[in-house]
């Protein structure tokens, strides 16, 4: 209704959609309330840039908020 505003990629509806794929419900939930709540805010300056089309997205894929919930050792194989 109100257009693709969002200024992150994967946006946080992707996101949570990689997120449940990848962690179950349950923690797929979890990390997709999380990025809800750091969508658009210091996140915007602590993590990589890319452009798409001529505009900036901030680049914050589900894989890189994996070490919050896992240790490297311990992370699932990825398909």
């Amino acid at each position: 209704m109100d257009g693709n505003r969002c200024p992150m990629t994967p946006s946080c509806s992707s996101y949570a959609a990689s997120s449940v794929k990848q962690h179950g419900p349950i923690l797929g939930w979890i990390m997709a309330c999380d990025r809800l709540v750091r969508c658009g805010r210091n996140e915007m300056d602590l993590s990589p840039v890319r452009r798409i089309n001529g505009t900036d997205y901030t680049y914050d894929p589900v894989d890189a908020n994996d070490f919050w919930w896992f240790n490297k050792k311990e992370l699932p194989p990825s398909k």
